[in-house]
């Protein structure tokens, strides 16, 4: 008896530490699992690809795309393989990039039909897109519109705040420790603060991760606009409408530059289009940057295996000719804007106030390096009417169309710019600022 119950005691402790030992080597398989340049991928650990034979393939010899960003990664959203990268483990500052985090966990934590107000606190943030109004009431779902479509500060601090601030970041961390993203921190909601810091690696991971289980989120980014009753918003990417484009949020701050994510759904395999992410951080010109990855990505990189090597479709990209970089730069040139008095009811008649369906067609802006137009008055909800012959004072939610139209330089030397003001006209060039677009003086000093 106490030889049977000795060997019990025995092969229980064998059971316990052969089940230890088998945890333990899920774990680290799981935790550690290698691809390409060492990168652990959420995708790849949420829904691998099977593609025993499949890999990417580089003709190019010569060390890359020419990108200006201090760090850039380019991704495979369904296998996690790293097809191009440059400092992707150097953390740098992600300015509004944060708001996908920032979506993620109100989608994560928020009741559908809760509602919230706009308090005071929560306008008193830098910028003003948005166009949330003190008191208003509206559905925390409905902040992930102008959250993510133009990127308002006020609507990531109301959504902050709804679910108490410093609760609503540390989810915001927690959840970035959750998907192993290691490098990553946030001490706000927007991104405002220089502390918002990640490497492109992570910024991969929460794309990767997002594309699995929030898809609805970068479908928001692909919109050209949302409205409901009482607002309608615009989306400010320079890159809607690109072909192949499937979403993603770009960010801005003197401290972190020009940061950006964007999705592409790409033609580098034979059969298939690949869902490949490009995530920059410290860029000086994020769409030259991304423009600049895609056409080496389509003249270099191919999808494929062994039995592809001999195929027409492989040999025919392996002889194609340097893509040279343009020796000309493409200006657009356009005269007033004013989208005010007729112009405005128009609008609010036939669009439902929303702005950015006068630009649906227009692609000649976006297309060009440089567009370039006049802005015959100030665009704001501040000042005091000057009592002028004719006094134009524009929607602030005019900006942000623009921004998303193509316009990156707007002339505010217009006589009518003091309709209403000096308090309308500083608050015209802060909504341009705040969407990067240049006043014509601040264009000839960059």
């Amino acid at each position: 008896m106490r030889k049977f119950f000795n060997t019990k005691i025995l092969w229980g402790i064998l059971s316990v530490a052969v089940g230890i030992s088998l945890a333990q080597a899920t774990f680290s398989f799981f935790d550690g699992k290698e691809i390409k340049n060492n990168q652990a991928s959420v995708a790849q650990l949420v829904a691998p690809e099977k593609k025993s034979q499949y890999y990417y393939v580089n003709k190019d010899t010569n060390g890359g795309p020419k990108v200006s960003a201090k760090a850039f990664l380019v991704g495979d959203l369904n296998t996690g393989e790293v097809v191009l990268s440059k400092n992707q483990d150097q953390k740098f500052p992600i300015a509004s990039v944060s708001k996908l985090m920032t979506a993620l966990v109100v989608k994560e934590i928020a009741n559908p039909s809760e509602n919230t107000q706009i308090s005071k606190k929560a306008l008193a943030t830098h910028g003003t897109n948005g166009g949330l109004r003190l008191g208003e009431k509206i559905k925390i779902l409905d902040l992930l519109y102008p959250l993510l479509l133009e990127s308002s500060n006020d609507a990531a601090e109301a959504l902050a705040l709804h679910f108490g601030r410093d609760n609503f970041i540390s989810k915001m961390n927690q959840e970035a420790k959750r998907l192993q993203m290691a490098s990553t921190s946030f001490e706000d909601p927007s991104g405002l603060t220089p502390h918002n810091q990640s490497t492109v690696s992570d910024m991969f991971k929460l794309v990767g991760f997002l594309t699995q289980q929030q898809p609805d989120l970068f479908k928001i980014t692909n919109k050209r606009s949302y409205s409901n009753k009482k607002h309608s918003w615009a989306n400010i990417s320079q890159f809607l409408g690109e072909d192949g484009y499937s979403g993603g949020k770009s960010g801005y701050t003197d401290e972190a530059k020009q940061t950006v994510v964007s999705l592409f759904n790409l033609p580098l395999g034979q059969e298939n289009d690949r869902p490949i992410a490009i995530a920059l951080l410290q860029s000086p010109d994020r769409r030259k940057d991304v423009a600049s990855i895609l056409k080496y990505l389509k003249k270099n990189i191919y999808y494929g295996g062994k039995a592809d090597a001999n195929t027409n479709w492989v040999q025919e990209k392996i002889g194609m000719p340097d893509i040279k970089d343009p020796n000309f730069v493409t200006l657009a040139f356009a005269g007033d804007i004013m989208l005010d008095r007729g112009v405005k009811n128009s609008v609010i008649k036939n669009f439902n106030n929303d702005y950015s369906a006068i630009f649906e067609k227009i692609d000649i802006l976006k297309k060009s390096d440089i567009a370039f137009a006049n802005l015959e008055g100030p665009v704001s909800d501040q000042g005091i009417d000057q009592k002028n012959l004719y006094s134009f004072r524009m929607n602030p939610g005019v900006i942000p169309t623009l921004k998303g139209a193509g316009l990156g330089v707007l002339s505010v030397a217009n006589n009518h710019m003091a309709d209403w003001g000096r308090l309308a006209f500083s608050d015209t060039l802060a909504s341009l600022k705040e969407n990067e677009i240049f006043g014509e003086k601040q264009f000839l000093r960059k």
